[in-house]
Parts: C-alpha cells; structure tokens; sequence
C-alpha cells in the first residue's frame, strides 16, 4: 500500500508508478488523499520513477522522481498457515494455505460465528494437543502472528498452556478466553522473532488446564504492528454518519489510512463515514484502516446501508446466525449490529413456530443491540427460545430499549412453557433520536440470551393465534383463533399451505381446519390468520398431519440416514432434553452400523403422535463410549410402563461397540408414545435409533 497526499483529488482517479510497477487500485479517500496498492515485478528495473495520478476531469500531476524501486537480496514471500483448516482467501486477498508443516496434535472445528474478526473462518478450525510447527525462512527479523478463539470451553481457566518460538517462551499458561474476553472470540499474538538459524520452530506445551490450540499462524518480515476497527458493524440510514476508530499496536506510530469499498457514501480522512443522501436499496460497504507504519497490516467494518425513512424496511436480525428467508418470504440479515456477547447453535427441533431456523442460533451473554433508525413510532419484536436449559429458573434475565426495562426477570422456559419452544415478546417504541438500542441484562441466573429481533414501523396492530402448533390424523378437525390489537377492525383474513385438506376462511367458525379424509404419508400444513386493518401483521400455526399407516425411524442424535433396506431414518427429532454424541469406530452385529454411531444420552425422552392402536417399539442400542459391564446402567419407560429395569448395553450386546435391538409391544390409546430414559445405578441413559411400526 503507497498513501499519495496533495490536493484537489477527485473519486475515480488513475495511478503510475512507471515501468515494472503494476497498480492494483487507486483508491480516492479524500480531496487530500489517495491509497495505491500496487506489485513490483521481479524484474522491475532498479532506481527512482515518476508517480503521475490522473484525474477523472483530465487533470494530470506528477511527483518526478517520487518512487524508489530498490534491489532485495533476500525477498521473503509470507507465510500464512490455516491451524486444521483448508485454503482460505480473506477479506484482504490473502491466501492462507492448508494446515502444513506441523508435528503431533489433532485437529477440530466448529460453525458457531466468531466474534471480533472479518475473517471468521479463520478462527473455525484448530490444531490441539501437543505440537509443533517448523517453517524454513532466511535470517532475520520477523513478526510471528498466532491466532486463537475458544470453540470448545465458554470460561476462564479451562485451558491454559505454553507457546515457545526457537526455545524462548512466548506465552506462559495463556488463557484464550481471559485475553479475549470471552469464547468464539478472536485474539491475535504478535511475537517478535529473531531467526539465526534458518528456521522459526514454534512449539506449543500443556499448561495448567487441558491442552494447547492454535487457529492460524502467519509470519512476516517487518515490525509487530496489528489493527482494530471500532465498531466492527453499523448500520445507517441515508445521510446518517458513524465515527469509526482504529486502534495500532506494536509500533509508535499509530496512524492508519481510511479508505473504503465500494466508494458509496463518504469517507474522511479521520474515519468519519457517511451515508449517501440517497439509498435505493439496502447495501454493504466495508470501511477499512491501514497502518501507516506497517502498510500490510489493515482492518476492516461493516457498514448496511439502510432504505431511507420515506421508504423504512424492516430490520430483521438472525442472532448468531446466518441470513435467512422464513416461511413468509421475509428476509433476515445475517447477525448485526451488537456489541458483546458470544453465540451458540443446536440442531434441535424447535416447537411453536414454523421458522425453526430462527430460533436455532443465538447471541448470548452481555450485550446489545444498536441500529439506527428515523424517529417515530415502532414495533420491537425478540425471538426467544431456550436451546441449553430444561426446567424453569435456570436463565433468568431482564431486557431494555433505549433505557426503558422492556423485560424484568424474564425465563425463557416458564414463559413458552418448556425448553425448544418458540416464544415471541413485542414492544412498542417511540424513537426521538435516530436510534433503538437494545440492552440484554444479566438478571438472577446464568446469562441473557435472543434469537432474533425484528424493528418494524408500528401500525398499533398486533395479531397472535392460537394455538401455534396441532397434529392431526385423517379427518381430524383444530379450531383456531385469531387475538388483535392495536385496532377495533378485528377481522382476519384465513389462508393456508400447502391447501391440503379444508380451512373455514368465514363465518362463525372462521379458522376451522380439518385434515383430509386419507393421509399417505406424514406432512406439514401452515395455517395463517393475516389481520385486515394491518395486512403486514400475520401470525401462523404449523399443523402435523399424520399417516396411520406410516412407521417412525429416528435416527437418535444424527442425521437423516437411508439404511440397507432402503427405509429413510429421519434427523433427530421428538426429544425433550440430553444431549448427542458419535464414534467413527466400528459397529459390529448390525448391517446398518451409521445408526448405531450416533446418541442422544442423558436425562431425555421421547414423544411421538401415532394412532390409537397396536405397535411394536425398537429402541436400538450400542456402548460406544465405556467398554465393560456395569459402567452405563439405566432405565427406560414406555407410556409410563417401565420395560427395561437397570439395562447394561455391554453386558446385553455381548461387548461394546457391538449393536443390540430391544422390541417392546405397547397399545396406544390416547394417540401418543411417550419414551423416557432415567438414570439407573451407573452414568447416564442412551439410544442411538427409535422405530415405532
């Protein structure tokens, strides 16, 4: 990066270096600045050149003898490792190659979001164990950049250990999570390095508290410089402005050149980005920070660009998540605008909603929300669901807007009524300012957490049907209800999808839904009631339509699995509670062995709609963890029967890792299966697959 300053620059300008010298981009940051990336050939002829930059409007200035190309005896190409991980390109058009050069260790990764990075992905994968990692490079002076984030432990002290650089201590019991400040954060260790011997050996050693990890390694000649952007996103609307800061370490000089991509809105010379006067569309731009000191060290923010207030949109956050188009055609913006906090995921099936999705990723811990709006009135709705927790009084926490308590001693569980329930809170807001920040509060117990949040300009009407969720066998009938507020217009519009069976759309038994005479197979129905005063308020229940004659294949703890006879296992679903693991070890006594790989084990139970009838259950096992008998014994109850009393897989199966089918007859008359697994007299319960025929 080459920072040209003078006077009278226009955006669009064109850079020349002279011969051998190639300009990746000319950058227009100000009247007063301009940033040059450019490449030296190898071949580049040796001495000083011109640099002429030429205006859009024609103008032509040139700094004669301005550019020194000078001979490098010694060139040195960087090295960038990615720990456990595969290529990748970053937002700087840096490639980072496939894990090399290393000795012992193991690897992992997570998908969870990774906070206080541009470059997430980077920080998804890690090296563990006890390791080293060796690099030729000739001697020198070099910067060695490690990078960390905690993807397993969530708190301080879980792992702490040793980093050495060519026999020299480095980091002693460093602990990710207390440098950071948090887990799935970034944290990046700038060391100094001076190499004699033709090499840079970086060994990491077990400290106190479990074992070593590493993300990436990069290593560059030059001083320890690193950048940070503050704050890393924003969101604005036309003509509004946001401050940005950038903070250098590692050298003295402390100034960085701001420049931005794509060159929409403005950029000062001091950080100060603003909006265009008008916005067409929703958009992103990256605001990034150079340092002066170290041009190949930058950093960069997030800015989305909002419609302007005579055409506001909806703001609609995934927490923690990724973007996501619902079952109305919506469309929610990959998570944005927060400060603090840390996110999480599940797999696990979420009840009373038919955008499960949404409530699968989340934001927790101690943070807020903050975006940017035209003053006046609006409807803050926050998507709660409770994915960790199981009973009541476990999270309990309270929630302001703009420094109002929206929410006091809030638990998730007691409010939805159990854990992996979708519950939603609405409140309405009155903005003065040009902003709405909301403030997640720790309260009594554990920490806060939301799903997602939704900013809408308030119409005063409000809808909630009831109930959210049914199931329904052939020619089976739910009478729904439609609560509004906001209005005295209360009529509601009745739709449904796909229009299998029937839906009474008026009259006095408006939103009556029956299932079809014959059901073939199991299948989902979304019931909507759209309210007439306000047609952007709708609310949906899902309806379960059930095939008497179809079996239930649960593949317990993973995913969908076709077995040898060609009969499809569906994902994990039905449970309430535990938690799920896997082995890629053998499975012996089976010809399907996938299904025996997998478990959902703890404190669990399963719940399944079927026909009143008769039915053989299979709960299929295998010990993939203890490898002797008496080490997991347990219980299991059927419809509130209890037909295996102190089970031992091992001893059953002959040995572990070797699958073992228990068949039970039940009769079902109240349209149910409930499953539930309880502690015996050795550790915890387990199932890997469930068939009910």
């Amino acid at each position: 990066m080459v920072t040209l300053v003078g006077t009278n620059f226009l955006p669009g300008p064109g850079c020349s270096f002279g011969a051998g010298v190639t300009v990746n981009s000319c950058t227009y940051n100000s009247a007063t600045q301009l940033t040059a990336n450019i490449s030296i050939a190898a071949n580049a002829t040796m001495g000083t050149t011109n640099i002429m930059v030429t205006n859009t409007d024609g103008q032509i200035a040139v700094l004669s003898n301005g550019f020194t190309v000078n001979f490098n005896p010694t060139p040195f190409t960087p090295i960038r490792v990615h720990a456990g991980g595969g290529s990748y390109t970053d937002t700087l058009s840096q490639t980072w190659s496939p894990d090399n050069s290393f000795t012992g260790g193991n690897t992992a990764s997570t998908t969870n979001n990774i906070a206080n990075t541009s470059d997430p992905a980077l920080y998804r994968s890690e090296r563990y164990g006890s390791f080293t990692y060796q690099f030729t490079v000739p001697n020198g002076n070099y910067n060695v950049l490690l990078k960390f984030a905690e993807i397993y432990f969530t708190s301080t002290g879980k792992r702490t250990f040793n980093v050495s650089i060519n026999g020299t201590q480095v980091l002693s019991n460093f602990d990710i999570v207390a440098a950071a400040g948090a887990a799935f954060t970034a944290i990046d260790k700038t060391l100094p390095t001076t190499v004699s011997g033709g090499t840079i050996t970086i060994q990491f050693t077990v400290g106190t508290a479990d074992l070593p990890k590493v993300s990436a390694i990069q290593i560059t000649q030059g001083s320890a410089v690193s950048v940070q952007v503050s704050p890393s996103t924003a969101s604005l609307q036309a003509s509004q402005s946001q401050q940005f800061t950038a903070s250098v370490v590692g050298s003295t000089n402390t100034a960085v050149t701001w420049s931005f991509t794509p060159q929409v809105g403005t950029l000062s010379a001091n950080g100060l980005y603003t909006a265009p006067i008008s916005i067409s569309s929703a958009q992103v731009v990256k605001v990034i920070a150079t340092s002066q000191a170290d041009p190949s060290q930058s950093a960069n923010a997030t800015v989305n660009l909002l419609p302007p207030a005579g055409t506001f949109s909806p703001i609609l956050v995934n927490s923690g998540g990724s973007a996501y188009i619902d079952s109305l055609g919506k469309s929610w913006i990959a998570d944005s605008g927060f400060t603090g906090g840390n996110v999480s995921t599940t797999t696990k099936a979420i009840a009373n909603t038919p955008d499960p999705v949404l409530y699968q990723t989340q934001r927790y811990g101690e943070f807020s929300y903050s975006f940017n709006v035209p003053a006046g009135k609006y409807n803050v709705i926050l998507k709660f669901s409770e994915n960790y927790w199981t009973s009541a009084g476990q999270r309990v926490f309270s929630t302001s807007i703009n420094g109002t308590q929206v929410l006091t001693n809030f638990d998730i569980v007691a409010a939805a009524g159990g854990a992996l329930k979708a519950i939603d809170k609405s409140f309405p807001v009155t903005v003065t300012g040009n902003s709405i920040t909301v403030q997640f509060i720790r309260g009594s117990a554990d920490l806060p957490e939301v799903n997602a949040i939704s900013i809408a300009q308030a119409t005063g009407v409000n809808i909630q049907i009831n109930p959210t969720t049914a199931s329904l066998q052939a020619s089976q009938s739910q009478q729904f209800s439609a609560a509004i507020s906001g209005t005295t217009n209360l009529g509601v519009t009745w739709t449904y999808s796909p229009q299998v069976g029937t839906l009474v759309t008026s009259g006095p038994n408006a939103g009556l839904y029956t299932a079809p005479s014959t059901i073939a197979s199991n299948q989902l129905v979304n019931v909507t009631a759209t309210s007439q005063a306000d047609p952007t308020q709708s609310s949906t229940a899902t309806v379960t339509l059930i095939s008497p004659s179809s079996q239930i294949l649960v593949h317990a703890g993973g995913p969908n699995y076709i077995d040898t006879l060609g009969q499809l296992w569906n994902a994990d679903t039905g449970f309430s509670g535990g938690r799920t693991a896997s082995t890629t070890k053998t499975i012996t006594n089976t010809t399907d062995p996938a299904l025996y790989q997998t478990e959902r084990y703890g404190g669990f139970g399963y719940q399944f709609n079927v026909s009143n009838g008769n039915y053989n259950v299979v709960l299929k096992f295998a010990e993939i963890y203890f490898t002797a008998a008496g080490q997991r014994i347990f219980n299991v109850s059927i419809n509130g029967t209890k037909v295996l009393s102190n089970f031992d897989i091992v001893t059953a199966a002959g040995g572990a890792l070797k699958a073992i089918d228990k068949t039970f007859p039940i009769t079902v008359t109240n349209n149910q299966t409930n499953i539930v697994f309880t502690l015996g007299s050795a550790d915890l319960p387990k199932v890997s697959a469930i068939q009910i025929h």
